[in-house]
C-alpha cells in the first residue's frame, strides 16, 4: 500500500489533504510530523512512497525537509503544499529537487501531483535499473572482449578499429594503442583487401548473419600472418547496422603443416607411381617369360616326340596358364594386391575349354553373388588348385563319348571365408581311392596346395560322380602393395 508522509503543523489541513487525496480513489497509508526530529524518524522507520510537506512551519520549514529528505533518499518523491502563491519560492523549491507545487487553495490538483510524481520517480528508478545494467553489460563485454584468447576487433564499416585486444595486438605485433582508431586495413594482406569488402557488403545486404574464411594480414614488421577470421553484424534494437565485431585465430602453424603435408603426399604419390609402374613392368615381363618357358616346352616336346612327354607339357603348360592369369588381371587391375576371384574362376574355365576342345557344354560355373577380392598369395596357389579339380572331372570323370556336366560353384561363407565345389555326374573314385599316398601327382598337389599354401581344408565326396570342396580363409595373407 502506498505510504504518505505528510510535514504539516496544521492537523486541519492535513486532514483536507488526506479526504481529498482519498476521494481520488487513492488508497494509502499517512502519518505526519511537523518537528524535524520527528520527520527523521519518520524517514528511517515509516519509509514513505512520497513526501508531502508545507511551505513554512514554526520550528521547520519545506525546504528543510525537501533538504533532509534528499539527503536520505533523493528517489523519493517530495510534493511543497503551501497556501503562498510566490512564483519565486515555487521555482526555488522546484531547482532545489521537489518534484511538484501545490497551492492549498487548488487542494483538488493535489492527488494528480501525487500519481504524476510518483510515475516520474518510477520511470527514473527503471531508467537508472537500465542503466546500471546497460553499464554491468558492457564492463562483462569489455572484460570478455580484453580477455578473450582469440584476438577480437570492434570496427566501424569504414574499417575503423573502435575496440582492439591484447591477443590481436601480439599476432599483429603492435600495442593496443596502435591498433585503436586506425584503419585496420592497413594490417590486411593487399591481396585480401576484395575479400574484406565482400564479407562487409554481404552482411550489410543481409545474405548472410556471419562469414567465416581464412584471411592473411601483415603484422606490423611486414612478416604475413595466416588467420581464422569470423566476423559477425551487430544492430541495435532498431535493426540498424552498428559495426563489426571480428575473432581471429593465429593458423600460420596450422598452414605450415599443411604445406608440409602436401609436399610428403606429392613425394609418397610420386614414389607409389614409381613402384607400380615397376610392379607392371615386371609382372608384364614375368608374362613374357611364362610365355617364352611355354614355347621352349613345346619345342622339345616335338623334338622328343612321344605322347608322355606331350601329356606332360600339356599339362605343366596349362599350370603355367593359370599362373601368368594372376598376372594379367593384376597387369590390368588398378589395385595391384587383389583381384576378383568370380572373373578369375570365368577366364580360368575359359582357358581349360580352349585346351579341351568340345567340352564347353559339360562346364557350368555359377559365381558367388559378391565380389571376391583375394590376395596374389592366395590367388595363384588357388588358381592351380582349380586347374587340377576342374580339368580332373574334364579328362576323368566320364567315359570316351559320355554326355555329363560338371558344375563350379564359388561362393562366400562369411567374411575373409570362401568355399570352392567342383562337381560332376561322372564315374566318380574307386573306392579305395587315397588322394595323399596315391600315384597321381594332381590330388597330391591340390592338397599341397590348399592345406600347405592356402591355409585351407580339401575334401572329397564321392558316390553318383565326384565332388571337390575346398573351403579356405583369404585374411591369413598380407596386402603387399
Amino acid at each position: 500500500m502506498l505510504k504518505i508522509l505528510f510535514a504539516e503543523d496544521q492537523p486541519e489541513d492535513n486532514e483536507i489533504a488526506t479526504r481529498e487525496i482519498r476521494k481520488s480513489g487513492l488508497d494509502f497509508v499517512g502519518r505526519r510530523v511537523d518537528t524535524r526530529e520527528d520527520f527523521l524518524a519518520a524517514l528511517e522507520a515509516f519509509r514513505p512512497d512520497i513526501v508531502i510537506s508545507d511551505y513554512m512551519m514554526p520550528t521547520f520549514d519545506g525546504m528543510q525537509a525537501l533538504k533532509l529528505s534528499l539527503e536520505f533518499d533523493p528517489s523519493i518523491p517530495f510534493i511543497v503544499l503551501t497556501g503562498s502563491r510566490n512564483e519565486e519560492t515555487a521555482v526555488a523549491c522546484m531547482k532545489s529537487g521537489a518534484s511538484d507545487y501545490v497551492i492549498k487553495s487548488h487542494i483538488n490538483r493535489l492527488p494528480y501531483a501525487i500519481r504524476e510524481a510518483l510515475e516520474r520517480a518510477r520511470l527514473s528508478l527503471e531508467g537508472k535499473e537500465a542503466l546500471r545494467r546497460l553499464e554491468e553489460s558492457e564492463e562483462l563485454f569489455r572484460v570478455l572482449f580484453e580477455a578473450s584468447p582469440i584476438g577480437k576487433t570492434l570496427t566501424r564499416f569504414d574499417g575503423t578499429i573502435i575496440m582492439a585486444n591484447r591477443a590481436l595486438a601480439e599476432i599483429i605485433g603492435c600495442t593496443v594503442e596502435e591498433l585503436t582508431g586506425t584503419d585496420g586495413g592497413a594490417f590486411i594482406h593487399p591481396e585480401e583487401l576484395a575479400l574484406r569488402a565482400r564479407i562487409i557488403e554481404e552482411l550489410l545486404a543481409g545474405r548472410s548473419q556471419s562469414r567465416r574464411v581464412e584471411m592473411r594480414l601483415v603484422r606490423k614488421d611486414g612478416a604475413p600472418v595466416w588467420t581464422d577470421v569470423s566476423t559477425v553484424l551487430v544492430r541495435d534494437r532498431e535493426g540498424v547496422p552498428r559495426y563489426l565485431i571480428s575473432s581471429l585465430a593465429d593458423i600460420s602453424g596450422l598452414k605450415r603443416e599443411e604445406a608440409q603435408l602436401r609436399a610428403l603426399n606429392g613425394e609418397l604419390e610420386r614414389r607409389i607411381g614409381e613402384k607400380e609402374t615397376l610392379l607392371r613392368e615386371l609382372f608384364h615381363r614375368t608374362r613374357n617369360n611364362m610365355q617364352v618357358i611355354i614355347s621352349l616346352l613345346g619345342w622339345e616336346a616335338e623334338l622328343v616326340g612321344s605322347d608322355v612327354v606331350d601329356e606332360f607339357v600339356r599339362k605343366t603348360n596349362d599350370r603355367i596358364m593359370s599362373m601368368s592369369l594372376v598376372h594379367k588381371k593384376l597387369y590390368d587391375s588398378m589395385d595391384l594386391s587383389r583381384i576378383d576371384l568370380n572373373e578369375y574362376c570365368r577366364e580360368l574355365i575359359d582357358l581349360l575349354v580352349d585346351s579341351e576342345p568340345g567340352r564347353r557344354r559339360h562346364i557350368r560355373f555359377q559365381p558367388a553373388a559378391e565380389a571376391l577380392p583375394v590376395k596374389i598369395d592366395t590367388a595363384v596357389p588357388f588358381g592351380l588348385a582349380f586347374h587340377e579339380i576342374v580339368s580332373n572331372a574334364l579328362r576323368h570323370a566320364y567315359p570316351p563319348g559320355a554326355e555329363g556336366e560338371v558344375r563350379v560353384v564359388l561362393s562366400s561363407l562369411a567374411p575373409d571365408r570362401v568355399e570352392l565345389a567342383v562337381s560332376d555326374d561322372g564315374v566318380g573314385l574307386p573306392a579305395d581311392f587315397d588322394g595323399r599316398s596315391g600315384k597321381t601327382l594332381g590330388f597330391q598337389l591340390i592338397h599341397g596346395l590348399v592345406e600347405g599354401q592356402m591355409g585351407g581344408s580339401f575334401a572329397c565326396e564321392t558316390g553318383r560322380g565326384l565332388r571337390c570342396i575346398v573351403r579356405f580363409s583369404d585374411a591369413q595373407t598380407q596386402t603387399r602393395v
